[in-house]
């Protein structure tokens, strides 16, 4: 039932479905007659492949199903059913879509199904599916859905569980599980329809001591059995056994109790749970760490949040004018930023400042550009400094003092004339006579 429920479910998002298909059979006797067991399927005995199939179902299967999407003959139609389609052989009732012989909706899960694994869309195809009903390829089919919760067809015990894997458009089911002996744990480990067979004791009359009431044997911790009551008491452990024969098993020692394991981010809750020393452990597995990032959460799991990342030290944002002082703090994304917001720029003049915050001081003003002040033998070299209103600048040089005009080539008055008043470049002669 299971089987077909799933294959029923999966059937309502497909355009075409396989009608009057068995889902699950391990021999030729659990097929209706004229159908074969192929792969775990009923298969009809001619088809050698699901696209035959497909053609039976349009045209009229060879068993004698009524084709699916045409007209039933009156004679075929139930005489009670006011003219509707009998059901056909696979439970389902002409074009009105699949029924299910329990109470769930068609598209309910199958008992011990994640629900997960019948989506509403119906994206999962049919197991090993290669063409729909109408001839069509497969990647005409609706998309695979990988990691669904699924049942293996054929597989028994721990092997039948298993979860979907995409071939293209066909979706298979993969056993989550490998046989493996058998242990007495109250699972079909080695897959073979039996649960704990290698045990005989299982279940039979054991202990009886006095004052410990009759017990009866059980799996026991690491895989074997033993007898669920001790033949004298002792303290109490956590193994499944009323040690200390009080009528109760593993009580008080706290088992099923919240608990934590980890610390920081790699935190994570549990309950109490049998260990192997008869005492109790968390069942709980911690986290992984990861590198520290600046969020107030301790990422790393050292028991310190963003240790490391400088928090509290002085730090500063802006430039020029705009420079503000703040500490680190914790910004954007786990990273750090400073607690301070720079200040507004302004107008840049002449100050030795930067106004404007834009890095550099004082441009747009040549200052310490060369400059010389006075003329002559007065002048002086400097540099372009601010001027004290700071909308320009003037030259820092002081020009010498002028002093009376001697001729030797040279403006000593610094008056911009060199070597006035004496004569010099005026007619003159020399001698007497011829």
């Amino acid at each position: 039932m299971l089987r077909k429920l799933l294959f029923v479910s999966m059937c309502l998002g497909m355009t075409a479905c396989v009608p009057d298909l068995q889902i699950g059979c391990h021999r030729p006797s659990d097929c209706k007659a004229g159908r074969v067991c192929v792969e775990g399927q009923c298969l009809p005995a001619d088809a050698t492949d699901l696209g035959k199939v497909g053609h039976d179902a349009a045209t009229g299967g060879t068993d004698g199903t009524p084709p699916r999407g045409g007209d039933v003959p009156d004679a075929e139609k139930a005489p009670d059913s006011g003219g509707a389609v009998p059901p056909v052989a696979d439970g389902r009732v002409g074009d009105q879509g699949p029924i299910t012989t329990d109470a769930r909706p068609p598209d309910a899960a199958a008992p011990g199904l994640d629900a997960t694994a019948v989506p509403a869309d119906g994206a999962v195809t049919v197991a090993d599916a290669t063409t729909r009903r109408d001839g069509a390829a497969a990647d005409a089919l609706p998309p695979c859905v990988p990691n669904l919760v699924c049942p293996v067809v054929g597989a028994q015990g721990e092997c039948a569980a298993g979860h979907t894997t995409c071939d293209g458009a066909v979706t298979r089911c993969e056993s989550d599980h490998l046989a493996v002996p058998e242990v007495c744990d109250n699972l079909d480990n080695d897959c073979d329809g039996e649960t704990d067979e290698d045990f005989p004791t299982l279940g039979t009359p054991c202990g009886g001591g006095v004052p410990c009431p009759d017990g009866v044997y059980i799996c026991a911790l690491g895989g074997g059995v033993a007898c669920s009551v001790p033949e004298t008491p002792s303290a109490e452990l956590c193994d499944g056994i009323d040690n200390d024969c009080d009528g109760q098993v593993d009580n008080g020692l706290g088992l099923g109790d919240a608990c934590w394991t980890g610390i920081g981010q790699c935190r994570q809750s549990g309950i109490m749970a049998c260990a192997a020393d008869g005492g109790t452990a968390c069942d709980a597995v911690p986290g992984a760490p990861v590198d520290e990032i600046c969020d107030g959460l301790d990422n790393n799991c050292d028991g310190a949040a963003d240790e490391g990342l400088g928090l509290g030290d002085p730090c500063s944002v802006g430039a020029g004018e705009c420079v503000q002082s703040g500490t680190r703090v914790c910004g954007l994304n786990g990273a750090v930023g400073c607690s301070a917001e720079p200040g507004a720029p302004g107008v840049e003049i002449c100050d030795d400042l930067d106004n404007d915050c834009d890095g550099v001081v004082d441009n747009g003003f040549d200052v310490g550009q060369p400059c010389s002040a006075g003329i002559g033998a007065c002048e002086a070299n400097g540099t372009l400094i601010c001027n004290v209103t700071g909308d320009g600048v003037d030259c820092d040089a002081a020009p010498g003092a002028p002093i009376a005009e001697i001729c030797d080539g040279i403006d000593n008055n610094c008056d911009g004339a060199t070597d006035e008043g004496s004569g010099v470049g005026e007619p003159c002669s020399i001698g007497v006579g011829a």
